[in-house]
């Protein structure tokens, strides 16, 4: 049946005054929201929240490891710099959906936000959808930047909106300021560029790339620029590429590396990856190992790697860990291993996992499995995470034949 307005209104009701950051996109893409009541959201961060707070970050980072996603996990208090997060994941989560007029409240709130990183997230998004008369604004906000990497990522949003005679300017001096970042940005920074180069500056940055001193790292710079290269120069440099990888040994960082390779290597090669990837003993790591590989993989071995991915994913021992893994799978397995994702993300025990694991997997559900999780929101108790669920479950669906209403929420 139709999502009417009364269904709407009677799940969304409780996303009043504190709603979940990476949701407003969502009520915006259903038509449940205006863009200007979730730009109205994004514009006071105390509005906002991380929704998925029990689970740590978003699919599919940070690493455990990570202190800012442990303080999410027990609850600690927002920082500044949180906060400016989630007004950052808002604005930029929006920033496709704004219309001309609303466009100009949005770049004035990004240049406003205290932290660097978040500011260029931002800008990133921003980029594409303004019009000619923000752009002098925007390059303003990217170029004052004094964080290299930020600097740099927002340069490289802006760049392709600019005149051909500015864009060549600055990117030459995007390339020149990656250059001079810590080798973890520095590669970051020359992924980003790597499709905005012009063939006279490919040189200069196969040059940066070369004097980075981990191999791992290189490969990544040089995966990213080997689409752009041409003939012998690109032989050259995936040969050098496949053997650095190929040299790293076994484990983990070979497979990663290979990973970030696939979409240029035979099927042997990645044959041999995705056995490599299986073979890994923790559960965790080889699951997101393979969910890497899948996107690359040509049809015969997507299907294998998506079922080694899954088994591995549910045999994970922590429940919230298990839910990552599973979410990930499903953002990239055939359609046909789905059905087996949403049943084992049913069965979670905690329900605020479980409602977090239906926001994941939302977009990647087809509309029989969309019309059953629908139905299972209505098991979860927390109101608002129920809610939550149940916007970003129904966003998904549309009026030509992808609708159904969920029962009645208790």
């Amino acid at each position: 049946m139709v999502l009417d307005e009364a269904v709407v209104a009677r799940n969304i009701r409780h996303l009043t005054d504190s709603v979940p950051a990476d949701l407003l996109e969502l009520l915006v893409t259903a038509g449940f929201w205006t863009p200007r009541h979730a730009l109205s959201h994004a514009l006071r961060p105390a509005s906002l929240r991380e929704r998925s707070d029990v689970l740590y970050h978003r699919v599919p980072h940070p690493l455990p490891t990570d202190p800012q996603a442990a303080a999410y996990a027990v609850g600690a208090p927002v920082t500044e710099l949180e906060q400016d997060g989630l007004q950052a994941e808002a604005l930029a989560g929006l920033a496709a959906h704004l219309p001309a007029h609303l466009l100009g409240e949005a770049l004035v709130a990004a240049t406003a936000i205290s932290d660097e990183s978040c500011r260029a997230w931002v800008l990133t998004a921003l980029a594409p959808h303004l019009p000619p008369d923000l752009l002098d604004e925007a390059l303003t906000a990217a170029s004052t930047m004094t964080r290299g990497n930020a600097r740099v990522d927002a340069l490289t949003a802006v760049l392709p909106q600019l005149p051909p005679e500015q864009r060549a300017t600055l990117t030459a001096d995007a390339l020149a300021a990656a250059a001079d970042l810590q080798p973890d940005d520095q590669t970051r920074a020359l992924t980003f560029l790597a499709p905005h180069l012009p063939p006279e500056l490919l040189g200069e940055a196969l040059a940066v790339a070369s004097r980075l001193a981990a191999d791992h790292l290189r490969v990544e710079v040089w995966a990213a620029l080997i689409p752009h290269l041409q003939g012998d120069h690109q032989a050259a440099v995936l040969a050098d590429a496949s053997a650095t990888a190929t040299g790293l040994g076994a484990g983990t960082s070979r497979t990663r590396a290979v990973t970030r390779l696939a979409a240029h290597l035979p099927f042997e090669a990645l044959a041999e990856a995705v056995t490599a990837a299986g073979s890994v003993d923790d559960l965790w790591e080889r699951a997101d190992l393979l969910a890497d590989l899948i996107p690359h993989l040509p049809t015969q071995l997507r299907s294998t790697a998506a079922h080694v991915a899954l088994a591995a994913a549910v045999a994970v021992p922590r429940e919230n860990w298990r839910v990552r893994a599973l979410a990930r799978i499903a953002q990239v397995a055939p359609e046909a291993h789905l059905a087996r994702i949403l049943a084992e993300l049913l069965a979670v025990t905690r329900p605020e996992w479980r409602a977090q694991a239906l926001v994941w997997i939302a977009p990647h559900l087809p509309a029989d499995l969309l019309g059953e999780a629908l139905t299972a929101t209505s098991d979860i108790t927390d109101v608002h995470r129920r809610a939550e669920a149940w916007a970003a479950l129904a966003a998904h669906l549309t009026a030509a034949g992808r609708t159904g209403e969920p029962q009645q929420t208790r």
